[in-house]
């Protein structure tokens, strides 16, 4: 199967087609296949791991169909793609463009640009390595995709090299070609302050990565310092240079008033030291600014005059900052009177999803809506009474749950204590119980490029016995298919205590409900839920919580305060 898909992909490629009639050459993309496939799982592993021999790294890579583009075909989708976003840019935006676009390409502005002219000589410029690392503050709405993009855009319109990665897969499907830094960088798992990338100076990612222009790394704050600076040492290494990231053009963006890196039973101090900005990489950056909120110029006539609307991002800025108090108590604030207050979980979800038995089989009615919870715990509640509210029978699917481990003794764990096991967000239930019509949340990247990463949201179109049939619910990968099978997965954890613990069943989760750590980088159109029975206990959560809206109109919120207050966790440390 994956020898015929690779010499279809092999036609019009001369060189690499006579190339396939070697069994060696052959057999090597062959492999390389399959260790693709294997990273999408464990980023870490090899095909040594499985105990098969590793794909020869000096072989040409066979590019994918969609990737078989001569460059100018690029460049013209570039060029009229920027037609209509450069004079969209607003003033902030035009700033942070010049400058990165400026210091890549001396005197090029989007003023003379847009004035008809190709370039604007601003006199002999050479880029400083200090003006080569840049970071793109940008609060939600501000327009930072927006942005990116037309970066991305204008520089291959001048042949240059760019890739786009994010620290999350649902942001990294926003970029133009994204992928997680994880894939594109290879950095391990996990990752130390020692740890260097597994691609090689021969390797197909080592040769693409020298001829890189410009590297964008998205929702940076999520990322451990650990992570950016592996990358650095192996850029470094790379391209036998010391500047940082090898003399690379770098663009980080993100908003540290969002969630930190998680640092499970990490301390303030841990976390905030985790976090890029305690990086001296971080210093050595140009520091650019988004302010502009760019849905309040998308309201519609009819809002000019909402008052709420026009003072909602200066709120959630004020949450983000830690600028808004209770009075007795300091961390804690007062949530917005316009939004609807419930005191169960059955109203909550009532509220939320009015009128689902009527607008079941609509999917894009279904995931304007969301519930959103501050931990895993509570996502099963709400999601088994939105599924009861849904109608048709459910089907329900078992796992299998075993043991495989040379230094563990599967005999003493019983199928049943295995079946009761869980691990997070990394293993799926052993039991999952769904509906036709479901919106369910992948748990694993299986294809970026068609949009199917961890965390994308989809609907159930059919099911059988060993297969789900799925598509892809909103986003620029809107309506795209995927045909699931059982997988077999791990916790993804060293400290499990019971080595060798594998589980086969869909990679999926019911999806009615997130935790505020997986929306962040979403945005939902309709009504959306906060359960906040259990207050927020970390940095950016009710900020991420409260800015996936437009307007706190829309929120309807669960508490157990009756005075409709709730905790406001910021280390204002990280935003200084």
């Amino acid at each position: 199967m994956f020898l015929t898909e690779i010499r279809n992909r092999a036609r019009g490629q001369p060189i690499r087609r006579q190339q396939l009639r070697d069994d060696h050459h052959a057999t090597s993309y062959v492999l390389g296949e399959v260790q693709e496939a294997l990273q999408t799982v464990r980023s870490n592993w090899t095909l040594a791991h499985l105990g098969l021999p590793l794909p020869d790294d000096s072989l040409p890579a066979l590019e994918q169909p969609n990737e078989i583009q001569t460059p100018e075909a690029q460049a013209q989708q570039c060029e009229e793609r920027l037609q209509t976003s450069l004079p969209l840019l607003n003033t902030n935006q035009l700033h942070a463009f010049d400058e990165i676009v400026g210091s890549m390409l001396p005197g090029v502005s989007v003023s003379a640009l847009l004035q008809g002219s190709s370039s604007a000589v601003a006199g002999p410029f050479m880029p400083t390595q200090s003006s080569r690392l840049f970071f793109l503050d940008a609060p939600g709405g501000t327009g930072k995709t927006f942005v990116l993009s037309a970066i991305q855009d204008f520089l291959r319109t001048r042949r240059k090299q760019v890739i786009a990665v994010a620290t999350s897969a649902v942001a990294a499907v926003l970029l133009d070609g994204g992928r997680t830094a994880h894939s594109v960088f290879k950095i391990p798992i996990p990752v130390s302050a020692e740890s260097t990338c597994n691609f090689s100076t021969n390797s197909d990612t080592g040769r693409t990565l020298q001829q890189v222009d410009l590297i964008i790394w998205d929702e940076i704050v999520m990322c451990h310092q650990n992570c950016i600076e592996t990358v650095d040492r192996s850029l470094r290494d790379l391209m036998q240079t010391d500047p940082p990231f090898g003399g690379k053009f770098l663009v980080l963006a993100g908003d540290f008033r969002k969630i930190l890196p998680v640092d499970p039973g990490g301390s303030r101090g841990q976390i905030v030291s985790a976090c890029v900005k305690s990086s001296p990489l971080y210093r050595k950056c140009r520091f650019l600014c988004l302010t502009e909120n760019m849905r309040l110029a998308a309201l519609p006539a009819d809002h000019a005059a909402d008052v709420e609307a026009l003072n909602f991002p200066q709120f959630l800025l004020s949450v983000g900052e830690g600028r808004l108090q209770c009075e007795q108590r300091p961390e804690w604030i007062s949530l917005p009177q316009s939004a609807a207050f419930e005191h169960t979980i059955r109203n909550l979800c009532l509220k939320v999803f009015h009128g689902v038995r009527d607008n079941h089989a609509d999917p894009t009615w279904l995931t304007k809506r969301v519930i959103l919870t501050t931990k895993n715990r509570l996502l099963e509640q709400v999601n088994e009474v939105i599924g009861n509210m849904m109608p048709g029978p459910y089907r329900t699917y078992l796992s299998a749950d075993k043991v495989e481990s040379k230094d563990t003794n599967a005999l003493i764990y019983p199928t049943e204590m295995l079946n009761t096991l869980t691990a997070g967000s990394a293993l799926s239930d052993h039991k999952l119980k769904l509906k036709k019509g479901f919106i369910v949340m992948l748990r694993r990247n299986l294809d970026p490029t068609s949009g199917h990463v961890n965390g994308a949201r989809y609907v159930i179109e059919k099911m059988t016995n060993n297969l789900l049939f799925l598509h892809v619910t909103s986003g620029s990968h809107e309506g795209n298919r995927l045909c699931l099978p059982r997988m077999p997965c791990g916790p993804g954890d060293d400290n499990f205590p019971i080595p060798g613990f594998t589980r086969k069943q869909f990679p999926i989760r019911m999806c009615f409900a997130l935790t505020t750590n997986k929306a962040q980088g979403q945005s939902f159109g309709g009504r959306i839920g906060l359960d906040l029975r259990d207050h927020c206990f970390s940095h950016g959560q009710l900020y991420v919580a409260l800015s996936r809206t437009t307007h706190p109109s829309n929120f309807t919120i669960l508490t157990s305060e009756s005075d409709a207050t709730t905790r406001n966790v910021v280390y204002r440390e990280v935003l200084q």
